[in-house]
C-alpha cells in the first residue's frame, strides 16, 4: 500500500492534469474495464498470455499498469504495451507519427515535450498532446462548459454553481459525489465518509487500495510508477520509490557502461559504435556499448581487417603471424613480410600466442591422449582422430599402448584440477581422472599471487588416488582427516589475482599438467613460459561470496599448453565454508555484549565481526 503522492495544497492540480489526460473519469464508478483488459482477476495468478497483470482496482487482466512491465522496447500507454522508438535527435522520429519528438531525457520517440509539440491548442501533459479550447471569458466556450479565466481554458465547471444538482466541481470536472456527515450516509454505497471533503469516498488511506494504486482525494488512484522498479534518465538510473510516489534520486551510471531499461547501468560488451578487428573479424558495437552488431569475416573475402577495415594485404601491417615453422613480421604497408625467428627442431610456432612452444609430443610417435592411445600428429602439436580408450577396458595407457594398471598405481599424469576455493580456509581438489589408481608423491602445487610474496609451492605427499577419487589440499587450519594439509598459507583471495598449477616433480613450465587463473580482484601473474590460458582468467567471485562459491572444472578441453577458461565456471562450493557453531546465527550488532566461549572473529558474508567483550563487525 502507497503514501499520499501530495499535500492537500497540491491535490486539487494534480486531479486538474488526471482529469484533462484520461477525460475525467469519475471514480464512484469502477466498473468499466480499461483498455487492453483481458480475463477477470483479483491477483496476477488469475492473468497469463498477453494480459498477464491483474488490475486489482477493476479486477481484469491487463498488459500492463507500468512500462517496467513492458519489454525494454516498449512502454505502458492505456494499459496496453506500445512499442518504443529509441532517438539521438528528432530526425529519428520523423517517420514514427504521432510520437515524432525525441524526448531528450529518455532518449525515445514521443509525441511532445512540451506544448510548442503540439499542433492547434494543446497542452503537453505526460508526453501526450492534449487539446483544450481557449477562451478569455465564456462566451468564448461551447455551450456547456466555462472559461477559466485565469489558466484561459473552457472547463466543466469553476465552482459548483456551474455543476448540476448533486454534482461537485472538483479539478474543474463536475463529478457526482455524495455529501455526507457521517459514515452512516455511505456505508450503505460501499464508501466511507470523508469529513475533511464533505462526500463519501472509496478510501481514506493507502491501505484501502489495492496495490500499485493510492488513495487521493477519495479515489484509488494508479501509483507513478512501480515500486522497485528501476528507470533510465539519459545516462543515468532512478529506483522508484517503496511507495510507488515517484522516482528516487537519479544515479549516474559509472564509466563504460550504459543504462538499460528496468536493468539499470549494464557493462559495455565493447565499445559503442566503434567498429574494431578481433583478428580477421570486423566488429560492429552498438551504439549502446551493449551487443555486437554486425561481423564480417574479412579472411573469408581473401582479405585483412586493418584499422576497421577490410583491406587487400598481404598481411595486417606491423603484426607478427607464423609461416609453418617461423615467425615472420609484417612491415608497415602490409605489403610484405620478413623472418623474425624459426622455431627449432623440437618446436613449432604457436598462432595464438606468435612464438615457438615445445612439441606436445613427438612428430608420428605412439602416446596417450589422457586415456586414449593414439599417435601423435606430423608438427607435434597434437594427437591425429581415433586411437583407442584404454579405460573401457579397464586399462591405462602407457607409451600410446593400453595395459594393466600396474600394482603400487600408475604415474599420476591423469591427475587434474577439480576446483578451487579461494574463500576462508583455501582448497585446492585434485581428481584421478585416469583408469588406473595413481600415486601422487610426485606432484607439486605451485600457488602464485599478485604479490609475489605470498607465492607457495606445495609438496603432494604419498597417496594411493583411485579412479575417479578426489583429494582436496587445504590451508591446514581447515583441513579435514584426508585432506592433504599445506603447511604454509594458500594465498587464494576475491581481492587479488593469482594461478594454480599442478605439476608433476618441482614446478616448471615445461612438466606443467593442469592449469588454472583468476582474476576476481586483480589481474593474475603471467603464466611461465609457453603456457596459456585462453581467452581470460575467470572472474565472477567476490568477498561477499567467496565463503560459498568455487571455481569448479565442468569440462576437459585444454590440455598442456594451452589451457581453456571454459573449462571452468562459478559454482557452489562442495566444502562452503561454516562459523564455528559458538558464533552467533546470524551477524551481531556493533556494540552489543559477546557471550563467553564465542570464537576471536565470525564471518558473515563480506563481514567480519569481531568479539572483544562487546561486537565489532565490519
Amino acid at each position: 500500500m502507497r503514501t499520499s503522492l501530495s499535500s492537500m495544497a497540491l491535490l486539487p492540480l494534480l486531479v486538474l492534469l488526471v482529469a484533462t489526460a484520461c477525460g475525467g473519469d469519475d471514480h464512484e464508478d469502477l466498473s468499466n474495464a480499461p483498455s487492453g483488459s483481458g480475463g477477470t482477476c483479483k491477483t496476477a495468478d488469475d492473468c497469463s498470455g498477453s494480459t498477464p497483470v491483474c488490475d486489482e482496482l477493476a479486477g481484469t487482466c491487463v498488459e500492463c499498469l507500468f512500462s517496467t512491465q513492458c519489454g525494454n522496447d516498449a512502454q505502458c500507454s492505456g494499459k496496453k504495451c506500445v512499442p518504443l522508438v529509441a532517438c539521438s535527435s528528432s530526425l529519428d522520429c520523423a517517420g514514427h507519427a504521432p510520437t515524432t519528438i525525441c524526448d531528450p531525457s529518455s532518449t525515445t520517440c514521443v509525441q511532445c515535450v512540451d506544448a510548442v509539440d503540439c499542433e492547434g491548442t494543446a497542452d503537453c501533459i505526460g508526453n501526450v498532446c492534449v487539446d483544450y479550447e481557449p477562451c478569455a471569458t465564456s462566451l468564448d466556450c461551447t455551450q456547456g462548459l466555462v472559461c477559466d479565466t485565469p489558466r484561459g481554458r473552457c472547463v466543466q465547471c469553476v465552482s459548483e454553481a456551474d455543476c448540476g444538482e448533486g454534482e461537485m466541481c472538483i479539478g474543474n470536472e463536475c463529478l457526482v459525489r455524495t455529501a455526507c456527515a457521517s459514515d452512516n450516509q455511505c456505508t450503505p454505497l460501499g464508501k466511507l465518509c470523508d469529513k475533511t471533503l464533505g462526500y463519501c469516498v472509496d478510501c481514506m488511506n493507502n491501505d484501502q487500495c489495492p496495490d500499485a494504486y493510492h488513495c487521493e482525494l477519495g479515489a484509488c488512484t494508479l501509483d507513478t510508477c512501480q515500486a522497485g522498479a528501476v528507470s533510465c534518465q539519459g545516462n543515468a538510473q532512478a529506483t522508484c520509490n517503496p511507495d510507488g510516489a515517484g522516482w528516487g534520486p537519479t544515479t549516474p551510471c559509472p564509466n563504460n557502461t550504459t543504462c538499460k531499461p528496468s536493468q539499470g547501468c549494464v557493462p559495455w560488451v565493447c565499445t559503442p559504435g566503434m567498429t574494431t578487428c578481433q583478428g580477421d573479424v570486423l566488429t560492429t558495437c552498438s551504439a549502446d556499448g551493449l551487443s555486437v552488431v554486425d561481423n564480417v569475416n574479412c579472411g573469408a573475402q581473401g582479405l585483412h581487417c586493418v584499422n576497421g577495415a577490410c583491406l587487400d594485404m598481404a598481411c595486417v601491417p606491423n603484426a607478427t603471424f607464423c609461416d609453418g615453422n617461423a615467425i615472420l613480421q609484417c612491415n608497415a604497408q602490409g605489403t610484405g613480410s620478413s623472418v623474425v625467428q624459426t622455431c627449432g627442431a623440437n618446436q613449432y610456432c604457436d598462432p595464438v600466442t606468435t612464438s615457438c612452444l615445445s612439441q606436445l609430443c613427438t612428430p608420428g610417435a605412439a602416446v596417450c591422449s589422457g586415456t586414449v592411445a593414439t599417435t601423435c600428429n606430423a608438427t607435434g602439436t597434437g594427437y591425429v582422430a581415433g586411437g583407442t580408450d584404454c579405460a573401457a577396458q579397464g586399462k591405462s595407457c602407457s607409451n600410446g599402448t593400453c595395459v594393466g594398471c600396474p600394482p603400487g598405481g600408475a604415474p599420476p599424469t591423469q591427475v587434474r584440477l577439480s576446483e578451487v576455493f579461494i574463500g576462508t580456509n583455501d582448497y585446492i581438489v585434485l581428481e584421478n581422472r585416469g583408469s588406473c589408481a595413481a600415486q601422487i608423491d610426485t606432484l607439486a602445487l605451485r600457488v602464485a599471487a599478485s604479490d609475489s610474496t605470498n607465492d607457495v609451492e606445495i609438496d603432494i605427499p604419498a597417496q594411493l588416488l583411485n579412479p575417479g577419487e578426489k583429494v582436496y589440499v587445504v590451508d591446514s587450519a581447515g583441513a579435514l582427516p584426508g585432506d592433504v594439509s599445506s603447511v604454509d598459507n594458500i594465498f587464494l583471495t576475491p581481492d587479488s589475482g593469482g594461478y594454480v598449477m599442478l605439476c608433476e616433480g618441482p614446478c616448471s613450465s615445461g612438466n606443467a599438467i593442469d592449469y588454472f587463473a583468476h582474476a576476481s580482484g586483480a589481474q593474475p601473474p603471467l603464466p611461465p613460459l609457453g603456457i596459456t590460458f585462453t581467452p581470460a582468467p575467470l572472474t565472477g567471485i567476490t568477498t561477499a561470496t567467496q565463503d560459498t562459491q568455487t571455481y569448479a572444472r565442468v569440462q576437459h578441453t585444454g590440455a598442456f599448453p594451452a589451457f581453456k577458461a571454459a573449462d571452468w565456471q562459478v559454482s557452489n562450493a562442495t566444502r562452503p565454508y561454516e562459523n564455528p557453531t559458538e558464533c552467533p546465527p546470524t551477524q551481531p550488532v556493533t556494540g552489543t555484549a559477546c557471550t563467553t566461549g564465542v570464537p576471536a572473529s565470525c564471518l558473515y558474508g563480506a563481514v567480519t565481526c569481531f568479539c572483544m567483550t562487546m561486537w565489532l563487525c565490519q
